[in-house]
């Protein structure tokens, strides 16, 4: 499948922590940051996270995209969860036209955490426009919720720690000669919360 082509369409509503749950981890009492908290800090903190689970937090809406024709397979596992739901699935049919799959071609699996668009039996994928780019997406909401009370608090954990992180070393933090990575404990929390097959299989990089 080559790498993953995926498009943000509708981006996160809020974020998962508040700008006076950020000052009450960092025990900041002035709030003459607060703009740089709520618009720098706070969403950088979150993508990190997200990136470092394979996860999104808060309800938005992707495209994920195939150049050339379909996945040679039956089964997709989604790039990134918690899938909510899928919205539809398009093509550009072999005249080029921008055309609607019917849902009743395939079954959406979102239970459990691995979630998974699955074809129905004896039903094969489209014929699509041949070396095309962007030839055939998928465009689907994640997230655990519209709303921060939605995600759990050990994400939102994970999200304040990676803040403080950020805030209290504004530029690379260096002993010597030495760049000095995101402390374990990220890590070892990442781990906690990462929902099974959604993470990269590489390391994590912060």
């Amino acid at each position: 499948m080559g790498r993953i082509n995926l498009h943000l369409t509708t981006a996160p509503k809020q974020e998962p922590v508040t700008v006076d749950q950020l000052r009450g981890h960092l025990r900041v009492d002035a709030n003459d940051e607060d703009e740089y908290l709520n618009t720098i800090i706070i969403p950088s903190a979150r993508r990190s996270v997200e990136r470092a689970l394979g996860q999104v937090f808060i309800t938005q809406t992707w495209e994920w995209y195939w150049d050339g024709g379909w996945p040679g397979v039956g089964v997709l596992e989604f790039p990134i969860g918690p899938v909510l739901s899928v919205n539809s699935v398009k093509y550009l049919d072999v005249d080029g036209v921008e055309t609607t799959w019917a849902a009743s071609n395939y079954t959406v699996a979102i239970k459990g955490p691995i979630q998974r668009l699955w074809l129905n039996e004896s039903v094969v994928w489209p014929t699509v426009q041949r070396q095309t780019p962007e030839v055939a997406w998928v465009d689907f909401q994640a997230g655990y919720g519209p709303d921060k009370d939605d995600v759990p608090a050990g994400v939102k954990h994970l999200v304040l720690l990676m803040a403080e992180h950020v805030y209290e070393h504004r530029g690379p933090v260096r002993t010597g000669t030495f760049v000095i990575k995101v402390p374990h404990t990220l890590d070892y929390l990442v781990d906690q919360c990462r929902t099974l097959d959604f993470a990269p299989a590489a390391t994590t990089s912060w």
